[in-house]
């Protein structure tokens, strides 16, 4: 709110008057006076204005274009503003990576399991996309840590004294590897 010729007053009613349901409850008991307009506008801007969030948002609007089943001008032009009104959006929001790389990273990690998405984005930044080497380095540091594991179950698993069935196995197989021995002897 940067008009000059409102008061703070007038800006936190004009607030109040234009937000619904959620925001509107963040704020909804502060006193209303010019001294607490700060006090409203700084949580609302600090909830609201996730550059991150909103460019996902965007990004998978694209990801979930409409198909055109007819060609017609209608279908066209409801693809084209689609696609028009989500970049248009992006670029409004000045992000600091590339546009390709925001989207493969939401392509990638629109391809995780739940559990491998919510460590992903528990170690991501909140409200700044990472570099999309750090996405992959994620992917094969989780790889490392799942393969460990398997290798951990897999030895626990497996018993250092062989069970009867296996004990007699191993004596019928060393009982013929030893009469081989000794014929070629």
């Amino acid at each position: 709110m940067k008009n000059d010729k409102l008061s703070n007053i007038q800006r936190f009613h004009y607030l109040l008057s234009s937000l619904k349901g959620e925001p509107h409850q963040l704020i909804q008991n502060l006193p209303i006076s010019g001294a607490n307009f700060p006090n409203a506008w700084e949580p609302i801007c600090r909830r609201y204005t996730n550059k991150k969030l909103i460019a996902t948002q965007h990004v998978n609007s694209l990801l979930s274009l409409p198909s055109c089943q007819k060609a017609t001008a209608a279908d066209l032009r409801q693809l084209s503003n689609h696609v028009t009104s989500n970049l248009n959006a992006l670029e409004s929001l000045q992000l600091e990576m590339p546009l390709h790389e925001i989207l493969l990273q939401q392509l990638i990690l629109d391809k995780l399991d739940s559990s491998t998405r919510k460590e992903f984005e528990m170690q991501a930044p909140n409200d700044t996309f990472c570099e999309l080497k750090e996405v992959t380095e994620f992917l094969e540091g989780r790889g490392q840590v799942l393969e460990l594991m398997a290798a951990s179950k897999a030895t626990k698993g497996t018993s250092h004294a062989p069970k009867s069935g296996q004990q007699r196995l191993s004596r019928s197989n060393s009982y013929v590897a030893t009469t081989k021995f000794k014929k070629n002897i």
